[in-house]
């Protein structure tokens, strides 16, 4: 229900505030509400409300998964916050924004604003169980993979030990559980997937509960289940209308994923498009260069004669856009996927040496299955 223009535009103002937010709490976004909240907020002149106003349109954005659309209210609202009296929208605007550049890919600038999160005194515990969880996610973004697991470790463990279950599930669906895969930490992942299931099963929280039977259904896979663990997956895009949101990027990326090891090609293929339109309309750019290389992996398994050079192109997109960001996980991933691709043509040394060069920024060169992978691949080059 829509409200009525007030006679008095300071009521009709926090009328359309609670509208819009109690709107973004129920799933039902109202961004005409909270725009017009703005609008009244800025002419009274409200710094209490242009605050309010903007952080509820901020998550309504982040709610649909509509990161680029979010950017103009984002950083409206995190120059409103800076000089705030509030630290709370001090704190809120940075982790606004830290969350917008994390998903557009400016992960330098990304871990700035969580480490700010962090640093401030007034901080309170849910924002530190987020911020922990974002820092974690970046640093893996970077290859720094102790410091991430260490800061997503912190963050769930603070998250239970105060009961902040909504944060906890947050952090392990949106962090821990795919850079656990990723990593190739099966164990973990399927210990923060177990967690995820036990508290949205105990909390009633069937949103959660579709990303723990997303990634039980990748876990099957990455453990040799290749019909099992697709199904799983199908079954909860059919079963979960909330699934269709740009928010179940990752688990669109990692379904792609499950069906080219499953050698359902055409299927991928798919998949792997409309999520690569989603994440280029949307903003999602963090996830692109894995896409791109998803697209390239599953172009070669087709029995093609352009799918090699076609392939080539995605992966070089791909490395492309991870060396701008500085994401050295994904990097390192392309480059592998370069390099067997370019085995035994003339594009082999140059491939192999980026693979190496790569290889060595690494400290830890045995932290993940990627990084092992790597190591054979440049061992059995060199004999």
């Amino acid at each position: 229900m829509n409200a009525e223009p007030a006679s008095d535009p300071s009521e009709e103002m926090k009328l359309l505030t609670a509208q819009g937010t109690a709107a973004l709490y129920e799933g039902n976004e109202d961004r005409a509400s909270l725009e017009r909240a703005i609008s009244i907020a800025d002419q009274l002149g409200d710094e209490g409300y242009r605050l309010r106003t903007r952080w509820a349109l901020c998550h309504t954005w982040f709610n649909e998964g509509n990161f680029l659309a979010s950017e103009p209210v984002v950083r409206d609202f995190w120059h409103l916050s800076a000089t705030a009296a509030d630290p709370s929208a001090v704190i809120s605007g940075d982790y606004c924004m830290g969350i917008l550049q994390h998903v557009l890919d400016n992960q330098v600038g990304a871990l700035e604003h969580a480490e700010r999160v962090l640093a401030h005194p007034d901080v309170s515990i849910n924002r530190s169980v987020m911020a922990l969880g974002l820092s974690g996610a970046i640093y893996w973004h970077f290859g720094n993979y102790d410091q991430s697991k260490q800061r997503l470790r912190q963050s769930e463990e603070l998250a239970f030990s105060h009961n902040q279950f909504l944060g906890l599930c947050n952090v392990l669906a949106n962090w821990s559980c795919p850079l656990s895969l990723y990593r190739g930490d099966l164990d973990d992942a399927e210990r923060g997937l177990c967690t995820l299931r036990d508290c949205a099963r105990r909390y009633g929280l069937s949103y959660w509960l579709a990303w723990a039977n997303c990634f039980e259904g990748v876990l099957l896979t990455q453990r040799g289940d290749f019909d099992a663990g697709p199904e799983m997956i199908r079954a909860t895009f059919a079963t979960f209308p909330t699934t269709n949101s740009v928010r179940f990027t990752t688990l669109r990326t990692w379904y792609a994923d499950c069906l080219m090891q499953a050698g359902r090609c055409d299927e991928a293929l798919d998949v792997v498009d409309s999520t690569i339109e989603r994440c280029t309309s949307h903003g999602v750019a963090a996830l692109v260069p894995e896409n791109y290389r998803l697209k390239g992996e599953i172009l070669q398994r087709r029995d093609m004669a352009e799918a090699v050079e076609e392939a080539r192109s995605y992966f070089i997109k791909g490395l492309g856009l991870a060396y701008r960001s500085g994401a050295l996980s994904w990097q390192l991933r392309l480059a592998m996927s370069l390099a067997r691709l370019s085995k035994g043509c003339h594009h082999e040394d140059i491939a192999l040496a980026d693979l190496a060069r790569i290889y060595a920024c690494f400290s830890d060169r045995e932290a993940t299955t990627d990084l092992k992978a790597a190591y054979a691949l440049l061992k059995a080059e060199q004999q």
